[in-house]
């Protein structure tokens, strides 16, 4: 994968600027050229005797010149160097004199070619050597400043992880600097504010010669160290941690003892938060959509530290379904590339493929195949507004967050799946549907109404159940009641009503949607059985109950559509019910009878209240 990515990286050399054009989505030049020169090094390092790369051939001085010289633009363009060669004003890093203070990724944009450079050793000259320490034990010491807490929706996990990992770096590869004391302190205190709780600011929990409590100055995670980030719980930035592993390696390439900062929270979160959100494809369910791309399990790094530096099998496995997903993709597109939103981006997916493989290198553990004992039943995430509901069948999730509010239904059963592992879509209007008005060009957000009604059981053979009301102000409310049962079916009951008179343009209940990605992940076979009732590609079945007309469109169904109507204050737009169970091959789909409010699917009997709240009786037939 790497030789390959290399490979596809070298397209974008740029002789002008003797750097690759490494800008992309959510990456800067900088960082973007920083991933790079790490791939290379780390090759160029790795394979000694090969004198040729990638399907093209590259000549090994070509591959290695390349690097250097990156490296050396990346010097020299940077605002904190200091050689009479450096570019005035400089483009990156340092001082940020449009938002004021220092640059928020600018240790970020240093770490990865530090690295490179301490791979390279003497295969680079003294004077970029050089070079590279100057500029970056700069911004070491520019990373000794406030560490920030989280803001509303908006954690500083991610800063926390960035500067812990170049202070990190330069402690381990500099500790003949006379700052590098000072480096190492400041690493490990901001890598433990990376997942700083409020109770753990007076945990006397010893770490690295220090209680937990006297490291953190900060507040960046809930108690059970869920995050919110760009307004939601977004899963990527759930595994920041895992950006310490690049210290970690450093570390341990410079032969030194890897602080436990470094991991302090990585075994609890693991098995906690991201053990219950594993996929068939490795993937994480990301129970609030996402923003970034899909299927590129760029979290994979999270699962290798786990895997090896803290030898968890479950992990391992993990880690093995998402390396099938990623080969597989990359191999489907023959150039190197896995076709996730730019070249840019990828950079940073190639860096994570990186530290995975040197973390294997140093920690590796013996091999395990994509099985593993998956949670099942159901955990609740408060401080994010969700709840999880696991079988060996199918993966489900109701969130009714402020900001977003869906239910996610996923097929688990892994040996189905193999042809095609990655299934559901993460559309954060998923299950739960959107209105929008006549003479409205944008569908609105909603207003979650009070706290939900949440019956749970700790016996694994009861369902769960989660119902809340959310609402357009004076204008609609829906009553959203969701009902996970033990033999992996999920029912989800809806109501809307109007609050005032209003004419609708559109409204569309329990919408799913499919992943498609071209070339890769092709459309499933997905076809109406009768009025109400869909296969998707013969792994999930949808079945709606109520009025309303059901419609597949172009990536997925719309389980109830009403357009181009008028209603009064206290109208009933909808009120339906949805069924979703797995397919399987050999196992009949259990038969569901009722309407809106009642319900009978296998031998679970189900009745919505008028507040939403359901009553669940189980015959003992």
């Amino acid at each position: 994968m790497l030789e390959n990515f290399a490979g596809f990286a070298a397209a974008h050399w740029n002789e002008k600027t003797q750097s690759y054009d490494a800008k992309g989505s959510g990456v800067t030049w900088a960082r973007g050229n920083g991933g790079v020169c790490l791939v290379n090094a780390l090759l160029l390092t790795e394979l000694p005797e090969q004198k040729q790369f990638f399907p093209q051939k590259a000549p090994r001085e070509q591959m290695l010149d390349r690097t250097r010289r990156a490296i050396r633009s990346l010097c020299l363009s940077s605002r904190v160097c200091t050689d009479p060669r450096a570019i005035k004003p400089g483009t990156w890093g340092g001082p940020d004199p449009r938002r004021g203070g220092w640059h928020w990724q600018a240790a970020l944009e240093t770490e990865h070619w530090v690295v490179a450079a301490r791979l390279l050793g003497v295969q680079l000259d003294a004077d970029t050597q050089a070079l590279v320490r100057q500029v970056a034990t700069a911004e070491a010491d520019a990373a000794m400043r406030p560490i920030p807490s989280a803001r509303k929706g908006d954690t500083a996990a991610d800063d926390c992880c960035w500067n812990a990992g170049l202070l990190g770096v330069c402690a381990a590869i500099y500790p003949d600097d006379p700052r590098a004391t000072r480096w190492d302190e400041w690493a490990k205190r901001w890598a433990l504010n990376v997942e700083s709780r409020e109770r753990d600011r007076t945990s006397n929990r010893i770490i690295d010669g220090k209680p937990l409590g006297e490291w953190l100055v900060s507040v960046n995670v809930f108690p059970d160290l869920t995050l919110e980030n760009h307004g939601f719980w977004d899963l990527p930035y759930q595994t920041s941690f895992a950006a310490l592993s690049e210290p970690i390696v450093a570390h341990r390439i410079c032969n030194r003892p890897i602080p436990e900062a470094f991991h302090a929270h990585a075994l609890e979160e693991g098995e906690q938060i991201l053990k219950w959100l594993v996929l068939p494809d490795g993937d994480l369910l990301c129970p609030q959509g996402i923003d970034w791309a899909e299927r590129d399990v760029q979290h994979s790094w999270a699962f290798t530290e786990l895997g090896t530096l803290l030898d968890q099998p479950w992990a391992r496995a993990a880690e093995a379904r998402c390396l099938e997903l990623l080969t597989r993709r990359q191999a489907v597109f023959g150039d190197g590339s896995i076709h996730a939103l730019d070249f840019g981006y990828e950079t940073d997916l190639a860096t994570v493929w990186a530290f995975s493989f040197l973390l294997h290198k140093f920690f590796g553990k013996d091999t395990t195949g994509p099985v593993f004992d998956e949670p099942l039943g159901y955990k609740i995430f408060p401080h994010v507004a969700t709840a999880i509901h696991r079988t060996s069948n199918l993966v489900s999730s109701v969130s009714w967050f402020r900001t977003r509010q869906a239910i996610m239904v996923a097929p688990n059963n892994l040996e189905a799946l193999r042809p095609r592992p990655s299934f559901t879509r993460y559309d954060s209007i998923s299950g739960t549907g959107w209105i929008q008005f006549e003479g409205e060009r944008k569908r609105r957000s909603f207003d979650v109404e009070g706290e939900p009604i949440i019956n749970r059981n700790d016996d694994p053979s009861q369902p769960l159940t989660v119902t809340f009301s959310r609402a357009l102000p004076d204008k609609v409310r829906q009553r959203i009641a969701y009902a996970a049962l033990p033999d992996g079916i999920v029912v989800v009951f809806s109501r809307w009503e109007a609050l005032d008179e209003i004419s609708v343009a559109e409204l569309v209940d329990h919408p799913f949607r499919w992943v498609e990605i071209e070339r890769f992940i092709s459309k499933p076979n997905a076809r109406q059985i009768s009025p109400g009732t869909w296969s998707i590609d013969d792994k999930l079945q949808m079945q709606i109950l109520g009025a309303g007309g059901s419609e597949m469109i172009g990536d997925g169904i719309n389980g109830c559509v009403r357009r181009n109507f008028p209603a009064r204050k206290g109208d009933v737009l909808l009120e339906t019910t949805c069924v979703y169970q797995p397919l399987l091959p050999g196992r009949k789909a259990m038969e569901a009878a009722g309407d809106a409010t009642a319900l009978k699917v296998g031998k679970w009997e189900i009745r919505r209240r008028m507040n939403g709240q359901l009553l669940m009786e189980r015959s003992r037939e």
